[in-house]
């Protein structure tokens, strides 16, 4: 779930594009509650069966994420904002703000179980238990200020939005569309594209 919160954050981080766009604080919030249940979802299915009966995850996971699902219900068109400023054309096309979280939760969540190594699932589960006290709000304004303090400052070594080599440069997330393309993600209406790296924005000022 912590994997999540990173991305969330990350999307906020400035990297390459050539004209920086925004986004506020209050968007990011909701994009986290929204994709965080996919998450905690993936890490359980991933992890029950790896863990003591009696230890949270195995015990208490279903209803934490139930909590956290319902706290975030109805905040997907703010959230579909970050993703969109974000990702730009690698996103799947799709109009429907509910169907396009829904696809991006199931590729979170899937990349998060395949690459999940089951001996982490007893230090996730304790991630999990202590964050389980809090509110999903309280989750969301966590990613938030994470993505807005990653966003007052361009790392040294990004990408020059200048130099078409660095532009060129296949990322993370064009590999994951490119996955998603051969995956049961890629059903008739939703098309995938390819890309070639997420679009720079900020934190809006008065966000």
């Amino acid at each position: 779930m912590i994997h999540s919160l990173a991305i969330i954050a990350l999307l906020a981080a400035p990297v390459a594009t050539p004209a920086p766009k925004c986004v506020t604080k209050r968007q990011v919030a909701d994009a986290a509650m929204t994709i965080t249940p996919y998450l905690v979802e993936a890490v359980i299915e991933k992890c029950r069966a790896h863990v003591p009966a009696g230890s949270f995850l195995a015990a208490k996971g279903d209803a934490f994420h139930t909590r956290l699902k319902a706290e975030g219900a109805g905040r997907e068109a703010s959230a579909a904002q970050v993703l969109m400023t974000a990702m730009g054309d690698e996103l799947p096309a799709m109009k429907d703000t509910k169907a396009l979280i829904t696809v991006i939760g199931a590729m979170a969540s899937g990349f998060m179980a395949k690459d999940l190594p089951v001996e982490s699932c007893g230090e996730i589960g304790g991630m999990m238990e202590a964050l389980s006290p809090l509110p999903a709000e309280n989750i969301g304004q966590f990613a938030a200020s994470a993505a807005a303090l990653l966003s007052s400052s361009r790392p040294a070594d990004a990408a020059d939005p200048a130099n078409p080599d660095d532009l060129a440069k296949p990322t993370e997330l064009g590999k994951a569309t490119d996955l998603a393309k051969q995956t049961d993600l890629a059903k008739p209406g939703v098309s995938v594209k390819p890309g070639k790296g997420m679009n720079k924005f900020e934190i809006c000022k008065d966000g």
